[in-house]
């Protein structure tokens, strides 16, 4: 996994497509929020909440080690690269899927 700065849109992209992906593979959501559409793309309002104001995120409060060994474990992350073949982040893809 990698670690570092992070955009807060790049974020909040991230958590929209996650969120689609795990409904998909584990026909559940992976968390409880709504996702609103906005004008520069999707929000989660609490996820904006904490980082309103900057651009991007350095460090985030919580614990991976305390979610299960399935959701750890997910192919969910790997979806794109198994469906798609490429990652999200490959010169290949350059936005929303058509």
């Amino acid at each position: 996994a990698r670690q570092g700065p992070m955009g807060t849109w790049k974020l909040q992209k991230l958590v929209y497509y996650s969120q689609a992906w795990h409904l998909v593979w584990e026909e559940r959501p992976m968390f409880p929020d709504r996702i609103e559409a906005w004008a520069n793309g999707p929000v989660v309002r609490s996820l904006y909440e904490q980082h309103r104001g900057r651009y991007e995120v350095t460090e985030w409060p919580g614990n991976p080690g305390a979610l299960d060994a399935g959701e750890r474990e997910s192919d969910a992350g790997n979806a794109g690269e198994q469906v798609f073949g490429h990652r999200r982040e490959d010169s290949r893809c350059s936005g929303p899927p058509a």
